[in-house]
Parts: C-alpha cells; sequence; structure tokens
C-alpha cells in the first residue's frame, strides 16, 4: 500500500456494498421474559453511507414485541487505519396484545 492509498478493509464501506446482521439475547418487559431476535440490513449509497434497517422480535410472552429501528451512518475512511463514524437513528416500538 502506497502513501495515500486506502486500506484493503476499506471495500467494507464501498458504493453498492450491503451488510447484514443478526444478534439474539434475552430480555424483560415488566415482569414477563423474553427471547430477543435483531436481524438488520444495511447499504452503503455511496463511499462510506450507509442506510441501514434494524428490527427486534420479541418472542416467548405476552405482549408481544416488535421495534423497528431506520438509520444512517457514516464511516471515514480516509484516515488510514483509524476509521471513526458519526450516525443517528429512530426506534419505534409496536406492542401487540
Amino acid at each position: 500500500m502506497g502513501l495515500g492509498a486506502a486500506p484493503a478493509h476499506a471495500g467494507y464501506f464501498e458504493e453498492g456494498t450491503t451488510r447484514a446482521s443478526l444478534g439474539f439475547g434475552t430480555g424483560s418487559f415488566g415482569v414477563e421474559r423474553y427471547f430477543i431476535l435483531g436481524p438488520g440490513v444495511g447499504f452503503f449509497v455511496m463511499d462510506g453511507l450507509e442506510l441501514e434497517l434494524g428490527a427486534e422480535i420479541w418472542l416467548g410472552a405476552d405482549p408481544s414485541l416488535f421495534v423497528l429501528s431506520p438509520g444512517v451512518r457514516y464511516t471515514v475512511t480516509q484516515l488510514g487505519e483509524f476509521m471513526p463514524y458519526v450516525g443517528g437513528f429512530y426506534k419505534h416500538a409496536f406492542i401487540k396484545g
């Protein structure tokens, strides 16, 4: 890699790249315990700029919960190994039952 060249892993943040994630865990709402499944997907609309959509599905108790979370994140890839990012998101919970 020469001077000024982007690091090899900067390709993760290139325009057209897609990211998928899956998280899981447990949580509680009131006295109820839940198993939580959290899928997510992101798409880089330009180098470093990702539009993302995440969800949380709370299973195993009543009421049922579904959380939707759209967001945006910008990752600075021009600083070599140091890649800070800034972003924001919105969360909305849907409660049924």
